[in-house]
């Protein structure tokens, strides 16, 4: 047995499935038309309801590192303030790694980082005991921690980095001053 919703809670039921819109609109099997919907009374819950919704913060935007700026890393007019090598390092480890890195980095004052990740095995399917089974795991996953949200006061840009510091296997970040 169920028992029958207030007046109250149909209205506020009402306003909750106002708000939730479609994860994709494509999979949308048949729109259904809405109910011609009255101006609901001012209660208190159509007021927490309101209020509950928040801007969401900008995020700077996250650039990259161009050619002429990698030309200028290269051949060394453009100084690398600090190093980090994650050979042979845990997923997980070389996230961590990183993070402690970037932020000691910032606040040391440094501008381009150059964070080495290696290539990963070079005969598929071969992974080491650190890279947790899978072939160059942590080249594939640095750029994604890297445009991480969290991050983003401290990440201005990043790259690929040219042959002579590591290729594909290494990674030029530009960092956001303090």
């Amino acid at each position: 047995m169920s028992r029958q919703l207030s007046a109250e809670e149909i209205e506020l039921w009402r306003a909750v499935t106002a708000t939730v819109r479609p994860r994709d609109p494509r999979k949308l099997a048949a729109v259904r038309p809405q109910p011609e919907q009255k101006p609901a009374p001012k209660s208190e819950h159509r007021i927490l309801v309101e209020t509950s919704t928040k801007a969401k913060p900008m995020l700077r935007p996250l650039g990259s590192i161009d050619r002429r700026q990698q030309k200028e890393l290269s051949k060394g007019r453009l100084q690398i303030d600090a190093r980090i090598d994650l050979h042979g390092r845990r997923v997980a480890d070389a996230h961590q790694a990183i993070n402690e890195f970037l932020r000691r980095a910032q606040g040391e004052g440094a501008r381009v980082v150059l964070i080495v990740t290696g290539k990963g095995s070079v005969r598929a399917g071969v992974g080491s005991a650190y890279s947790d089974g899978e072939v160059g795991i942590l080249r594939r996953q640095a750029p994604q921690w890297l445009a991480d949200p969290r991050l983003r006061h401290v990440v201005a840009a990043f790259g690929e980095a040219a042959p002579a510091h590591g290729g594909a296997g290494a990674l030029y970040v530009r960092l956001r001053r303090r």
